[in-house]
């Protein structure tokens, strides 16, 4: 990255803080977010239950053309990072066309997928667009993840596309593990983390949630909520990733993300904690409607304004205000723009690591 990038991002960050400080200032000082979430199909290969995109019947979706005209926007309004995901974008027969598109205009470039429908002529093919970084959907080595997505042998599937994506990964992708705490999980982190590190893979964290417009399931209301005795079990599960983290710092989160994934399954809303995450990352909807992020309501579609028109326009500015006030569904984004949250978390971990205060 840049210099002249680095500086930007910062300057975004620190701006929607003091924006946070005092929501008056944002129709004078303004916004401008540095990444945007491209939802890009509804359409799925599993029947995830904690997601509601594959009950989609009809499928109403931006060509390519549309989302080309999506992107060349976001960076000219100064959109430095793009993630893509769906549904299972391996099903868009044009998805590598549209990552190639974005990285041949400097853009940084992640994608989730959930690894079903990946072959060895897909994997070669998706290398071949330069993408910057892979996260592959792992929430479980056995029978329970088949089950929560509803796909034979699901994690063995994940596990093929694995060896194919490092087949032919040629040094410039970043290939993670990315795998969701829920009630159903908690005793799989050891073999998902221990998998990830005999095989030299980060693993990152999604806590289950029910905020999205795509994730409010009652399975996912019910795999929120935890017992004493599972609170007490995923407390356990978090101070041994922490020791993990003291060994491999680049395979396993740090202690800000651990503590909070403790602290979320007590409080998902979190009233007092501002979140800045609606004016830095948008997302845009496999039909083209833009919301601040996957939480709100929607603002605008790009089939009928431009995506800058959307962002600056009254409906959008009068959300974002309103999320400023925490006046908003909550989530599980972990508050990293926050700069508030984040410098007293970091103080946290680095008494932490001196054995001053205990997780």
């Amino acid at each position: 990255m840049h210099i002249k990038d680095t500086t930007h991002i910062i300057k975004e960050i620190v701006r929607s803080n003091i924006i946070g400080l005092f929501p008056s200032l944002l129709n004078r000082i303004g916004y401008s977010p540095f990444s945007a979430t491209l939802q890009i199909t509804s359409r799925c290969s599993a029947k995830c239950k904690t997601c509601t995109h594959w009950t989609v019947k009809e499928h109403d979706e931006l060509t390519t053309e549309e989302w080309k005209n999506v992107i060349l926007s976001l960076k000219k309004n100064n959109v430095m990072f793009i993630g893509i995901s769906g549904g299972d974008i391996i099903l868009r027969e044009d998805i590598f066309e549209l990552i190639s598109f974005c990285t041949s205009n400097a853009l940084h470039v992640g994608v989730t997928l959930n690894g079903y429908t990946v072959t060895e002529k897909i994997s070669k093919s998706l290398m071949k667009t330069n993408i910057n970084s892979i996260s592959l959907s792992l929430d479980d080595l056995g029978d329970k993840f088949s089950e929560i997505r509803s796909v034979n042998n699901a994690s063995d599937k994940v596990i093929r596309t694995l060896r194919l994506l490092k087949k032919f990964n040629q040094g410039r992708t970043k290939i993670s593990l990315g795998m969701t705490v829920m009630r159903s999980t908690i005793d799989s982190i050891k073999d998902v983390v221990t998998f990830g590190i005999q095989n030299n893979l980060p693993v990152g964290f999604s806590l289950i949630h029910f905020t999205h417009y795509f994730s409010d399931t009652p399975f996912s209301r019910e795999q929120y909520q935890l017992s004493q005795a599972e609170q007490k079990k995923l407390h356990e599960q978090v101070r041994w990733l922490a020791r993990m983290h003291r060994k491999y710092p680049n395979l396993c989160p740090n202690l800000v993300v651990l503590e909070y994934m403790y602290k979320y399954f007590h409080d998902y809303y979190q009233k007092r904690t501002l979140c800045y995450q609606t004016l830095l990352d948008p997302c845009i909807q496999p039909n083209g409607d833009v919301r601040p992020c996957c939480s709100m309501e929607s603002v605008g579609n790009v089939k009928e304004q431009d995506i800058n028109q959307i962002l600056k326009s009254d409906k959008c500015i009068t959300l974002l205000k309103k999320s400023l006030f925490k006046d908003c569904p909550g989530c599980s984004c972990r508050y990293p723009f926050n700069l508030r949250v984040s410098i007293r978390a970091n103080i946290r971990e680095y008494l932490l690591r001196l054995g001053i205060v205990k997780l």
